[in-house]
């Protein structure tokens, strides 16, 4: 993809001396962006000169991580050995991968620029994003009467999804890769996340109705944000799975790509928002300015809707 044109013809304002990125409150401003180079997929372990080491990864066994450097991407994958679900070890990871981040900004927090940009979740295994929670240490612990394991395990669950929610309490914007299916609490993961980006094979649902089970995770808050009570309580009652084309007519789902291209789907949505989002420039953004832009950036086969650039439409101030 090719740097985009065109950004002075969007309303400018008066600028603002540069403030640390701790300091701001919006996580948007234009920073040098390469959208034609490429992420490196260097091992979990990797660690080099160029600040990588900083992510102190430890071993994670079930989870391949990531970070480009030149876009500002944290990328997280769900490793392709096995079926990914929610095993205490993925908790554990996930936590310490979360405080892991955490540690970056405390490190850089008199910067001008945060450490990364966007934190993204995908998955490796092949057709699947994740199905949610480990229904066998579910019965095993249901047939030891071990309440207290039960409790502990929903806690860690929940932690995480409201850390991710909250973008853990930094300036990053978090994003969902939904390349297979994403079901349970893989959906409620994804629905955690600032914008939801699926390939158009990709499936979500709710199955837990169908085993007597409810989606605990925050599936019913997340829901209600982003439709309405009635909807989320149909979709929860329902146990039906979705495609990815009928939630982003729903707005559930914010970019629709062509499979195989999630990836670049999310480099181009990251870059394009980058271009657009100067917080010392801008005063406000309409929808209407918002969707030109990204209408005459020629953005096909990657669809967006309206849920995914709303937040870049309201008043922007250092």
């Amino acid at each position: 993809m090719n740097p985009v044109s065109g950004q002075d013809e969007l309303p400018t304002g008066v600028g603002a001396p540069l403030l640390p990125w701790s300091s701001r409150r919006s996580p948007l401003r234009v920073i040098p962006s390469n959208p034609e180079g490429t992420a490196r997929r260097s091992p979990p372990h990797a660690a080099d000169d160029t600040g990588e080491a900083r992510l102190a990864p430890g071993s994670y066994h079930e989870l391949e991580i990531t970070l480009d450097l030149k876009n500002k991407i944290f990328w997280c994958y769900f490793a392709a050995h096995r079926v990914p679900n929610f095993t205490l070890g993925i908790l554990s990871d996930l936590a310490e991968i979360q405080r892991s981040i955490k540690r970056m900004f405390e490190h850089d927090a008199a910067a001008l620029d945060p450490p990364i940009r966007h934190i993204v979740v995908g998955s490796r295994f092949p057709r699947i994003f994740h199905i949610g929670g480990d229904l066998a240490f579910f019965a095993d612990r249901i047939r030891a009467r071990d309440r207290a394991a039960l409790a502990d395990y929903a806690h860690a669950c929940i932690e995480i999804v409201y850390s991710n929610a909250t973008a853990l309490d930094l300036p990053i914007t978090t994003i969902a890769l939904v390349q297979g299916d994403a079901l349970g609490g893989g959906f409620e993961a994804a629905l955690s996340c600032d914008t939801i980006i699926a390939e158009k094979s990709a499936k979500f649902g709710l199955p837990e109705v169908l085993f007597n089970l409810f989606p605990g995770m925050g599936a019913y808050s997340l829901l209600s944000r982003r439709l309405d009570a009635a909807q989320a309580e149909r979709m929860i009652l329902s146990g039906r799975i979705y495609g990815a084309a009928e939630l982003y007519d729903m707005g559930l789902v914010d970019v629709l790509a062509e499979d195989g291209q999630g990836e670049s789907a999310v480099r181009q949505y990251a870059a394009i928002i980058e271009e657009i989002s100067d917080i010392y420039s801008v005063n406000t953004y309409t929808i209407e300015h918002v969707l030109a832009y990204f209408s005459e950036a020629g953005l096909v086969p990657v669809q967006y809707g309206p849920a995914a650039i709303a937040m870049y439409c309201l008043p922007l101030t250092a």
